[in-house]
């Protein structure tokens, strides 16, 4: 993730004062993942390009993860 090109954005201001882990890794793969959706938009609007894609688990824990990202 390119956290420190966007350091002054305050998503990633947020995600620096977490101190719990589990947390800050959630948030961070939120936002990877609503990037990754930024730039696969930009994609498609653009007919070219390369799409992002992530793996997607399979457990409970992750689906939750998974709602989450979608809200």
């Amino acid at each position: 993730m390119q956290i420190q090109q966007h350091r002054n954005e305050a998503a990633v201001i947020q995600l620096a004062a977490l101190k719990d882990k589990l947390d800050r890794i959630m948030c961070v793969t939120i936002l990877g993942n609503k990037g990754n959706h930024l730039h696969n938009c930009d994609v498609l609007r653009a007919g070219q390009g390369d799409f992002l894609v992530t793996y997607r688990r399979t457990n409970a824990d992750n689906y939750r993860l998974r709602l989450l990202i979608l809200i």
